[in-house]
């Protein structure tokens, strides 16, 4: 079902973006990411894709020594996979899960090198596999909506901008709280410690991030095309004031770089 309702812009909006290196975006790629490798090789084993669920992914916090300049991983994180998976002929699932996760992993958190995945999947019972092809035993609904708000568009665009300063890694937090033609932002940036010799250089990322992101909110006072003011009363963009929005970015205790190294 299609609903297609006149554009409307509510008086207040909230957008969060937990950016892909946020452990809950990284369970939820690790388990699409071993979802499509096992699609595969189904395919190529039987030419149908079997009973698996995958979705039950568990990311269990390492434990690090940051410092400036470098730092070192005492405790590796772990990926806990749990699950069912119809079992194939030609290999071994927790090798097919092992290297999705990492390559997930790889691709997503670029200073994440050392990490454990524990496959913990069963096959599913043999009433369930007993339906490929004829049936189902479940029901899901999938719900979207487009296109994106302007502060949606804008929270999406700022990972990617806190991303390009040095020093930053790929665990971020972005929320913002729109009050008619309002805006409020939080960003969350984890550092890497390798990139940050000192206290001064830490200073300067920082600095670096939020003008990065002070640049990039500023487009979002420029009217597109067709687009209208926020707000009810709201006649023009150009009746706001020259700055209005706040900036918070949340940061570690004094001498604490990141928990990633």
């Amino acid at each position: 079902m299609i609903v297609v309702n006149k554009p409307f812009t509510p008086p207040y909006e909230v957008v969060e973006r937990k950016g892909l290196g946020h452990p809950d975006t990284l369970a939820d790629g690790i388990s699409e990411a071993i979802s499509r490798s096992l699609c595969r090789h189904y395919l190529e084993e039987s030419g149908q894709i079997l009973h698996h669920n995958v979705d039950k992914v568990l990311i269990i916090a390492g434990q690090s020594a940051p410092l400036f300049g470098g730092g070192c991983i005492l405790k590796p994180p772990s990926v806990v996979v749990g699950g069912r998976a119809s079992r194939l002929q030609n290999k071994p699932l927790s090798q097919i899960i092992e290297d999705a996760a990492a390559s997930h992993l790889h691709k997503t958190v670029k200073s994440l090198e050392q990490f454990h995945v524990e496959p913990r999947l069963e096959q599913g019972a043999p009433e369930l596999q007993s339906l490929i092809g004829r049936g189902a035993n479940d029901t899901s609904i999938g719900v979207g909506y487009a296109p994106l708000s302007r502060t949606e568009r804008l929270v999406l665009d700022l990972e990617n901008v806190v991303r390009e300063v040095r020093g930053t890694g790929e665990d971020i937090k972005l929320m913002a709280v729109r009050r008619g033609g309002h805006i409020s932002l939080v960003v969350a940036v984890a550092m890497v410690s390798r990139f940050i010799g000192s206290r001064q250089e830490y200073e300067e990322a920082k600095l670096a991030v939020r003008q990065a992101v002070e640049r990039k909110a500023q487009s979002w006072f420029e009217k597109e095309p067709g687009e209208g003011g926020y707000g009810a009363e709201s006649g023009s963009i150009e009746e706001y004031p020259a700055a209005p929005w706040r900036w918070e970015m949340t940061e570690p205790p004094a001498g604490a770089t990141a928990a990633m190294v």
